[in-house]
C-alpha cells in the first residue's frame, strides 16, 4: 500500500486538504467541483461514481436547508460543509492525478477497491462514507470551530442525521433497480434494507463527534490523526475482505447479481436528486441539462 504513514506527510495532507477559509470557497463552488467529479466517474464508467453522486445529492439538499435557514447557525454550517467536502474533493483529485501516496489510508482503501471494478454498490457507498465521516468529519468540525470548543455546533451536527434519513429510501429505490439482492429482500417484506446503512451513517457520525472531541483536545494532533486514519482504514478493509465467510459470499454473489451500468446508476440518482429539489425545495431543474 502506497498510502501515507509518516506524521510529517499526514501534516502536509491535512494542511493541503483544508485550504478553505482563507480562499472563501463557497458551497456553490463545492457543488461545481463535485459535479465535475461525478462527470469524470460517469465518463469512465467508474465505481467511484457511486459515492460521488450520493455525496453530490446530499450536498445539494444541505445547501437548500442552509438557504432556508433550517440550522441554528447557517453560515457556520456552510463553512463546515465546505471544509468537509474539500477533504474528499482534494483526495479524489490527488488519486485521479495518480498521486496515490498523497491520500489518507482511509481513502486509499475506498479508491483502490473501486478501481478493481469489484463489489456491490452498497460496499462502495459504505467505503466512501467510512472514510469521509469516520476520518474527515471530525477534523472538519474542529477546523470549523477554529480548534475551540465544538459544543456550540452539536445541534446542527446532529440535525444532519435527520436530513440523511430522509434520503435513505430514495437512494434505496435506485439501488434496488440495479441490485437483485436488494429487490429480493424488499419483496420478502423488508422495505427498509438500507436502514442498515442509515444506522451505519448515524453510528459513524456519533463516532465522528467523539473523535472530534478527542482530536480537538489532543496535545499531539498529528499522532491522533495517524492513529485514527489507521483504524478507519482497517474498518474499511473489513468491507472489502470480510472475515466472516458468509458475509464474503453475500458480497461476492451480490456483486455478480447487480446490473453493471455505473453511468446508468449515476443518471438515476441525479434524476432522483432533481425530483427532490423540485418537489421539496421548489427548485426549477433544467431537464435538458446533461451532466
Amino acid at each position: 500500500m502506497e498510502a501515507i504513514h509518516t506524521l510529517e506527510e499526514h501534516a502536509i495532507l491535512s494542511s493541503h486538504q483544508t485550504v478553505l477559509k482563507d480562499q472563501s470557497i463557497s458551497i456553490e463552488e463545492v457543488i461545481e467541483q463535485l459535479t465535475d467529479i461525478v462527470t469524470t466517474c460517469k465518463q469512465k464508467n467508474s465505481k467511484l461514481g457511486y459515492f460521488a453522486v450520493l455525496y453530490l445529492f446530499v450536498t445539494h439538499v444541505i445547501k437548500k436547508n442552509i438557504e432556508q435557514g433550517n440550522f441554528e447557525d447557517n453560515k457556520r454550517m456552510e463553512v463546515l460543509d465546505v471544509i468537509f467536502a474539500k477533504r474528499y474533493i482534494d483526495a479524489f483529485e490527488q488519486w485521479n492525478a495518480g498521486n496515490k501516496s498523497a491520500v489518507s489510508e482511509s481513502w486509499y482503501v475506498a479508491f483502490e477497491y473501486a478501481e478493481q471494478n469489484q463489489g456491490m454498490i452498497m460496499q462502495h457507498m459504505l467505503l466512501g462514507i467510512n472514510a469521509h465521516i469516520n476520518l474527515d468529519l471530525g477534523i472538519a468540525t474542529c477546523e470549523t470551530m477554529n480548534d475551540e470548543s465544538i459544543i456550540p455546533i452539536i445541534n446542527d451536527f446532529t440535525q444532519i442525521n435527520d436530513i440523511l434519513n430522509e434520503l435513505t429510501e430514495k437512494v434505496e429505490n435506485v439501488v434496488g433497480k440495479y441490485s437483485l439482492y436488494v429487490r429480493l429482500v424488499r419483496k420478502l417484506g423488508n422495505k427498509n434494507l438500507l436502514k442498515m446503512a442509515d444506522f451505519s451513517i448515524a453510528y459513524a457520525r456519533t463516532g465522528a463527534w467523539y473523535f472530534a472531541g478527542q482530536y480537538n483536545n489532543s496535545q499531539d494532533k498529528k499522532s491522533s490523526l495517524v492513529s485514527r486514519d489507521a483504524d478507519v482504514a482497517a474498518f474499511g478493509s473489513s468491507f472489502v475482505h470480510p472475515k466472516n465467510p458468509f458475509v464474503n459470499l453475500f458480497f461476492t454473489v451480490g456483486a455478480l447479481c447487480e446490473t453493471r451500468s455505473n453511468s446508468g446508476f449515476i443518471d438515476d440518482i441525479l434524476s432522483e436528486m432533481d425530483h427532490v429539489l423540485e418537489t421539496k425545495f421548489k427548485v426549477e431543474v433544467d431537464q435538458n441539462a446533461v451532466l
